[in-house]
């Protein structure tokens, strides 16, 4: 077929496919709408997919009046609502639509697809997302426009292709369909993602049946959230803020939930926003005021100020693009984020920070709890990209806060309730390590000295936050463990034997993040790690110090741990951890032996880091 193209056998060829097609639909039964053929028409009704396959290739190929004649023929099909003719119909229109070049007749076309919206949701959904974002394009968008702009508030004509399919589409939203709405939803989006800016023009009717459900007593708001990307923060703060603030005049219970489910859109419309720099400072007094007295939405606005901060680093380059599929709606709202526009939000938020990183430290430190750490991310989120003055003042106050309290701490025995000072103080300490984004060298440092005596604190809880202070230093900030690396191997070594019960973990995740520095440093470094590592293997069986074996084996699986690590210099040094602590102690040959598998397994990849392994 592709060399019949532009010559005088192109038509009878097509003719002959048309024909034989038909020919087949007969012997399988007629161009009939009969779901169940007796035996002889179902062996025939085989052979009619296997033509149907080979339309997928060919169709394309086709002159124009007998491609549309396979169309029509294909509507027959659907009407048997057959998951296998249906598969096929819609992979030959994919490939048909991707071909921008090919003549095919458009009431042909866009009667097949409203066949296909009224086929079963269950088959038809994804071929119809598909199909509409190839089929329908800008000439059949067009053509719907112009007929409407010409005939007025009189229409006379009859309806266009695309005015047909968007009254299909906008069927799938009647109440018949209510069971299977989560599908039809999905269609709805596909058509407003391609339509775009003229969706009003063609889904006044959908929109005002979304209306309608909107309006229903339903307590799932899942589908309308999903859907929402590219939203305007003004419509959030002027319409639905407004019905929220009347909802709680009311004041009944049975409206609380529809309170918090309009509060729970909120992080949809801050999913890449169109007006963040025009209107998010409008926004900011509601955000503040309701998280200094609305405890029960904290969860829902710290999630939606980080995702505005956190898209607009990655904009910037600051943050990794998040993995995973990306519908259409998103991509159009990505690219409208340019440098230039994410530049803007973020110097509009920036003028937000003192005011919201004050609010937010004030709530945390009055709050009872954080679920989830959703005040400390958020507070993280906006030092990241707040003036460095603005940290270092708010860091520096909490700072006189913390020695005010542990002096106070000193003086008061009671740990047991929410106000006392060891609880208040181990909040400090949280709310300091919450700013360490927004932290030079000089805040590290000093959080650093600040933690160390902490270390050796004899509260558990003061001690395990320590820890976990020191391990988040250690995770972000490289440049510290190159600064500090020899204290900090001194300072563990030296504070082994005072560590409680509930701060081994955190201790271990220090000890992780020092060995893999170790992998990556130079070869003095690293062998003066090993050497501290050899003298922490001693210490767990110095008996004088409380010392035993079970330590030494704790130990030496808190080094095999490493070989779960995610880089090839964390396992090379794992290895060599673990070859340096076995040749020291004979004691650790079985452990060692029950690592061996693994670590084989680990040797048969081909990276050159651990494989230098091998030579040690």
């Amino acid at each position: 077929m592709q060399g019949f193209q532009e010559t005088s056998v192109l038509s009878p060829a097509s003719e002959a496919i048309a024909t034989t097609f038909e020919k087949f639909l007969q012997l399988a039964g007629g161009l009939n709408t009969n779901p169940n053929p007796n035996p002889q028409e179902g062996s025939r009704a085989q052979e009619v997919l296997y033509v149907s396959d080979s339309l997928k290739d060919t169709l394309p190929l086709m002159s124009l009046k007998f491609s549309t004649k396979i169309l029509y023929y294909f509507k027959y099909l659907l009407a048997l609502h057959q998951p296998v003719a249906t598969r096929r119909i819609t992979d030959a229109l994919y490939l048909l639509c991707l071909q921008p070049t090919v003549d095919v007749s458009p009431e042909a076309l866009g009667d097949l697809l409203c066949s296909l919206a009224t086929s079963p949701l269950s088959v038809a959904t994804e071929a119809l997302k598909s199909l509409i974002h190839t089929c329908v394009d800008g000439s059949l968008i067009k053509q719907g426009v112009d007929q409407i702009m010409a005939s007025g508030s009189v229409r006379k004509s009859a309806p266009t292709i695309i005015e047909k399919l968007c009254a299909t589409v906008e069927s799938l939203l009647d109440y018949r369909f209510a069971a299977v709405w989560d599908m039809s939803f999905q269609v709805v989006a596909a058509m407003f993602d391609k339509l775009g800016e003229f969706s009003s023009c063609f889904l006044k009717g959908t929109l005002k049946s979304l209306e309608g459900i909107q309006k229903l007593p339903d307590d799932d708001f899942l589908y309308r959230k999903q859907n929402i990307v590219g939203a305007r923060l003004s419509f959030f703060n002027e319409s639905l803020l407004e019905n929220i603030k009347v909802l709680k005049l009311k004041s009944t219970r049975n409206l609380d939930w529809l309170v918090y489910s309009l509060w729970s859109l909120l992080p949809s419309f801050c999913n890449y926003p169109v007006d963040t720099a025009e209107s998010f400072n409008d926004l900011e007094k509601e955000l503040c005021r309701s998280l200094r007295e609305e405890s029960d939405f904290r969860g829902v606005i710290c999630s939606s100020l980080q995702i505005l901060v956190q898209q607009n680093k990655r904009i910037m380059g600051a943050e990794n693009e998040p993995s995973g599929k990306v519908s259409i709606s998103q991509q159009r709202a990505v690219s409208l984020y340019t440098p230039e526009v994410a530049a803007r939000n973020l110097d509009v938020l920036r003028s937000s920070v003192r005011e919201i990183l004050s609010t937010l430290s004030r709530v945390f430190m009055k709050s009872t709890k954080d679920d989830g750490g959703s005040l400390q991310r958020t507070i993280g989120e906006f030092a990241y990209i707040a003036d460095k003055s603005v940290v270092s003042k708010l860091y520096k106050s909490t700072m006189q806060k913390l020695v005010k309290v542990t002096q106070e701490a000193g003086k008061i025995n009671n740990s047991s309730n929410e106000t006392s000072p060891s609880l208040t103080r181990a909040k400090l300490y949280d709310l300091a390590v919450a700013l360490l984004p927004g932290f030079g060298t000089t805040e590290v440092d000093h959080l650093f000295d600040a933690v160390e005596p902490a270390l050796r604190d004899t509260e558990s809880l003061i001690q395990k936050k320590a820890y976990k202070i020191l391990s988040t230093i250690l995770e972000h900030d490289d440049s510290f463990i190159a600064r500090k690396f020899e204290e900090l191997l001194k300072l563990m070594f030296e504070v082994m034997h005072s560590c409680h019960f509930s701060a081994k973990r955190h201790r271990l995740d220090c000890l992780y993040f020092l060995i893999a520095h170790v992998s990556k440093s130079n070869k003095k470094t690293r062998n003066r790690a090993y050497e501290i590592i050899v003298e922490i293997g001693h210490a767990c069986v110095d008996e004088d110090k409380g010392g035993n074996k079970e330590n030494l084996y704790n130990f030496f699986n808190m080094v095999a741990g490493g070989l779960a690590g995610e880089s090839p210099h964390m396992i090379s040094a794992a290895v060599k951890g673990m070859a340096r602590l076995t040749y020291e102690f004979n004691d650790l040959l079985s452990n060692a032996f029950d690592v061996l598998p693994s670590t084989f397994l680990l040797l048969r990849r081909k990276n050159r880091e651990i494989n230098k392994v091998r030579i040690f």
